[in-house]
């Protein structure tokens, strides 16, 4: 990783540097006038040592290039930043919308109380209408029975004043 003090344009050069010495070294080393020089490693061994530093060439610059694109810890504090201000923001909207259910589901059941109030006064005022109906008509009864029973006594009396005399 890059420290957080670098910039990518000054990485960017060092890394263009480096691959063109890597470079420059190679084709020196191909064009410099044959020398004979005795090694004492077998010839497969300097052969493949040979082809291990051209890959090796052939490879470094896709290896920088990879190398590019890895985010600079700057990158990732800005990376992390942006992600703890998102959870952050969806958290607040979440929190709004608990709120605004809570009170949504007090208002309705504030509201199924007040309906139940009401549907129980409207039922014991009927009930009390009710009711006095009933006791108006059983007094209207009772006056009725009353009157019939003091007439039919008036009756009973003069009926039986006039059997005995």
């Amino acid at each position: 990783m890059n420290l957080p003090s670098e910039n990518s344009g000054q990485q960017n050069t060092l890394l263009d540097s480096l691959i063109r010495a890597n470079s420059q070294a190679a084709e020196v080393r191909e064009q410099v006038p044959y020398q004979p020089v005795v090694y004492a490693i077998p010839e497969e061994w300097r052969l493949a040592e040979k082809k291990l530093l051209a890959e090796a060439v052939k490879f470094q610059p896709e290896l920088y290039r990879q190398i590019r694109q890895l985010a600079t810890q700057q990158e990732l504090q800005q990376m992390q930043d942006q992600q703890l201000h998102t959870i952050q923001m969806e958290q607040q909207e979440q929190m709004r919308a608990i709120r605004s259910t809570l009170q949504q589901d007090g208002s309705v059941r504030e509201k199924y109380s007040s309906d139940i109030s009401k549907l129980l006064s409207d039922g014991r005022r009927n009930m009390q209408q009710l009711a006095e109906r009933l006791e108006r008509k059983i007094r209207n009864m009772i006056l009725a029975t009353m009157a019939a029973s003091m007439v039919l006594s008036i009756l009973v009396c003069l009926v039986l004043r006039y059997l005995i005399g």
